[in-house]
């Protein structure tokens, strides 16, 4: 083998590391940090309530709360099928998957925009610490695919190429979450192939009725018809909170918004980000998408009343990530000693925030969720019918009951569902034996037609409720 060869072999490997090597690192990172800190089964973290909802419905072929979820549902199901821990921790992997993918792409964006690896390392990294992201990353929800089916989407979008893909990717993001149709509007010149892909992609949303006629027990909207798939998908049950803000309302909760945004990767890198987005190292149209991006989240984020709504703000962690990256670039024009140092306060900056956020975002040690689903399946009496009232209690009985299969004599009734006849026609399905009248929208009406079971009403306020009444 000749010494020029030889070399050639060298170079091409050394090339190849360069490549290949810091998107290696970051990943392994991530997945370490993700594991190191994630729920060991069923988790109330992080406003993780609906955890319980999703895993039941994705495990039994049935249909999530509004807007439906189809993508996570088949997506959850894949995972839980894996041969490893307890069901809710296999569905919580899919939430770490998702993070660290949308870490890697917000990676291949840095590194596309600066064209420096070590930039856009950092810019990776920052955003996949960020606490909004790291949260979502440790329990089971939807909000871990919606990032990855975002940075995807935004990835085809910025690349101004194959139409058809970008509008599958806008598609599919959708089918996960409904509010990725920020994105539709960013392609400069959609044409038939990219609509095409976008409707493409919205066809997961035709899952849902097929599989509401299974007449699995976590069935909302029971969607047989247009109308109620329009209800779930929609999201209708909660239009009521969305802009029911009063102007002086809405100041406030958008400083708390803005306060959210700057502390992810602390003030020293978002005053970085805020330089790279006025610093015009990437192209304008780029840019206007991502701002795009991040003011539509931070709108919605202050104008939904409800008491988690920061969550809709983590797409703007990938425009805030891409402004850091193009704020490192810039750092580039100082001379050498201050350009090190700031990189220095970067970097340190980054570490201490890390050290700060670890033991907030931690759900590893979480198990109030699986402390009262136990206690409560253990105490209840044979053949009760038992009344839960509140996310954290209804959910978690689901998972325990459905998905589990514990308690099979017992009955948990949702009692904030009973006014929809959708849920009162899945009591029927679900409990054969129950006797549900047609207007059966209060316990009592419940209680008086099944008088041979012993009622039980169970909730969950920072600890367990559980009554039972006395047999007639």
């Amino acid at each position: 083998m000749s010494p020029a060869f030889t070399r050639l072999t060298q170079n091409k490997t050394l090339a190849r590391l360069r490549v290949w090597l810091p998107p290696l690192i970051l990943a392994a990172l991530l997945l370490t940090v993700y594991l190191r800190t994630l729920a060991p089964g069923l988790t109330w973290a992080h406003y993780g309530a609906d955890g319980g909802d999703l895993i039941t419905a994705a495990f039994t072929g049935g249909v999530a709360h509004p807007g439906g979820y189809p993508l996570y549902l088949l997506a959850a199901r894949l995972f839980q099928a894996l041969p490893w821990g307890n069901l809710a921790w296999r569905t919580s992997l899919l939430s770490i998957v998702g993070c660290a993918g949308a870490g890697l792409l917000v990676y291949r964006l840095a590194r596309r925009n600066t064209q420096n690896a070590a930039i856009a390392f950092t810019a990776g990294l920052a955003f996949g610490l960020a606490p909004l992201v790291w949260s979502q990353a440790v329990i089971a929800e939807v909000y871990g695919l919606h990032l990855l089916a975002m940075a995807a989407a935004l990835t085809l979008l910025l690349a101004e190429k194959k139409d058809a893909l970008a509008g599958l990717a806008v598609g599919l993001a959708a089918a996960n979450h409904l509010s990725s149709l920020i994105l539709l509007p960013l392609r400069k010149k959609p044409n038939l192939a990219y609509l095409g892909g976008v409707c493409g992609g919205l066809a997961l949303y035709l899952l849902l009725p097929w599989r509401a006629l299974h007449g699995a027990p976590v069935n909302w909207g029971n969607v047989t018809s247009l109308q109620r798939l329009t209800w779930l998908v929609s999201g209708a049950l909660y239009t009521s909170q969305a802009g029911n803000v009063s102007g002086a309302v809405f100041l406030q909760r958008a400083g708390t918004a803005l306060g959210t945004l700057t502390s992810q990767f602390g003030w020293f890198n978002f005053l970085l980000a805020a330089i790279g987005f006025f610093s015009g190292q990437t192209a304008r149209a780029q840019k206007f998408s991502l701002a795009a991006v991040a003011l539509v989240s931070f709108l919605f984020s202050a104008l939904y009343n409800t008491s988690d709504s920061f969550i809709y703000l983590l797409p703007a962690c990938i425009s805030l990530a891409l402004w850091l990256a193009d704020g490192l670039k810039w750092l580039e024009t100082l001379k050498t000693r201050l350009r090190n140092a700031a990189l220095i306060v970067a970097l340190l900056s980054l570490g201490w925030q890390t050290f700060q956020v670890w033991p907030q975002v931690d759900a590893s040690q979480d198990m109030r969720a699986e402390t009262f689903g136990r206690e409560v399946m253990d105490s209840l009496p044979p053949n009760a019918l038992v009344f839960a009232r509140g996310d954290r209690a209804v959910f978690a009985l689901w998972y325990f009951h459905f998905a589990l299969n514990e308690r099979p004599d017992v009955k948990i009734i949702a009692s904030d569902l009973l006014g929809f006849d959708w849920y009162r026609e899945n009591l029927r399905h679900t409990y054969p034996t129950l006797v549900v009248p047609p207007q059966a929208v209060f316990e009592t009406s419940l209680r008086q037609a099944n008088p041979g079971l012993t009622a039980c009403q169970v909730t969950y306020r920072e600890w367990t409720e559980l009554y039972c009444l006395p047999e007639k």
